[in-house]
């Protein structure tokens, strides 16, 4: 199995090398300042944060405005 990752530092650090070892994947970076390979994935993340993430139990608004009076704790998993 072969994770691809953006090259930010939360990506190339000892502990997500170190975990992806524990899956017996490998890891492999994009290349830096080579957006035109990011762009399906970009937009298919910001899919499921927008369309998939609110639909599950226990969400919480980005913006405590938004949010209002809902506690997310009741319906939590």
């Amino acid at each position: 199995m072969t994770i691809a990752t953006d090259t930010g530092s939360n990506f190339i650090a000892t502990g997500s090398i170190e975990r992806a070892n524990d899956m017996a994947a490998a890891m492999e970076s994009a290349p830096v300042k080579c957006a035109e390979l990011r762009g399906t994935d970009e937009r298919l993340f910001g899919t499921f944060g927008r369309m998939l993430m609110p639909r599950l139990p226990g969400h919480t608004q980005p913006d405590p405005v938004k949010c209002g009076d809902y506690d997310p704790r009741p319906r939590s998993c």
